[in-house]
C-alpha cells in the first residue's frame, strides 16, 4: 500500500487528472497476492468496479520485452476459460477482456457483447 498512499492520497496526482473521472489498471497484478483490488478499493475508499487488471504471465513479459505484444494477443485470442482448472494464459485474457470492457464503458463506447466474440 506504500507505493499507492501519494496518489490516493493526492500527494503525486498530476494536476491533468484532477478532478477526472478515472479508471484504476493495475499492472504485473497476482490474484493470490494479499494486495487485491477488492482491498486495494475498500481501503482507499475506492469503487472497486474502478479497478481493471493486467496479471503477471511470463510470455506476456517475454513479448513486451521483444516488442512483441500484438502478436502475443493474436496467438491467445481464441483462448477461452477452463472449467475446472486454473490456466493462467485463460485468466490473462480474461482479465483483459474485462479491461478492455471498462475502459470501453468508462469512455462511452458500448459495445454489444456479440461484436467481442472470438467468431467475429
Amino acid at each position: 500500500m506504500n507505493v499507492l498512499e501519494p496518489f490516493f492520497n493526492g500527494v503525486d496526482v498530476p494536476e491533468v487528472l484532477a478532478k477526472k473521472k478515472l479508471l484504476y489498471c493495475i499492472g504485473n497484478y497476482n490474484h493470490q497476492s494479499k494486495m487485491t483490488t477488492k482491498r486495494i478499493a475498500r481501503h482507499f475508499g475506492v469503487n472497486h468496479d474502478l479497478f481493471c487488471t493486467v496479471p503477471f504471465h511470463p510470455a506476456y513479459l517475454d513479448a513486451q520485452n521483444d516488442g512483441d505484444i500484438p502478436g502475443c494477443f493474436i496467438r491467445w485470442y481464441g483462448v477461452k476459460k477452463k472449467r475446472f482448472s486454473f490456466d493462467p494464459t485463460s485468466y490473462f485474457m480474461d482479465s483483459i477482456r474485462d479491461s478492455a470492457k471498462k475502459v470501453l464503458n468508462a469512455l462511452d463506447i458500448h459495445v454489444q457483447p456479440e461484436d467481442l466474440d472470438d467468431d467475429n
